[in-house]
């Protein structure tokens, strides 16, 4: 059942936010079962993909998102710290290396944009 969601990609607003957190809390949920009945790998494309691989997909990729101020509504204070709180049950290493990638690669796409638009003001 893994789900490849790409958080920035999904319909945006306040019903659109809610429906792409509670996505991703259904996979992480999904990743939890599997590992406590002991089953690590996941079939990707034909390829072994582990629940660590899994994991680490969702934690940057809502890192990205909030990052970049997707989920700021204070409405999903509670949700974004439930999905935290699930995906360190499941790994917290990995959790952490996974939000720390999404929120480095988000902060360095939003240097190049400030970049970018400078030099086309000059």
């Amino acid at each position: 059942m893994y789900i490849a969601i790409k958080v920035n990609e999904s319909s945006e607003g306040l019903i659109g936010d809610m429906h792409v957190l509670s996505m991703l809390e259904g996979e992480l949920m999904y990743l939890k079962a599997r590992q406590n009945l002991n089953l690590p790998e996941l079939q990707k494309f034909k390829h072994p993909y582990t629940i660590d691989d899994a994991l680490e997909g969702v934690a940057s990729n809502l890192a990205y998102a909030t990052t970049y101020g997707r989920f700021s509504s204070s409405t999903f204070t509670d949700m974004l710290a439930g999905l935290t709180t699930l995906g360190k049950e499941i790994c917290p290493w990995t959790w952490d290396y996974g939000t720390d990638v999404g929120r480095r690669d988000a902060q360095e796409h939003l240097a190049e944009r400030d970049c970018d638009s400078s030099e086309t003001v000059i």
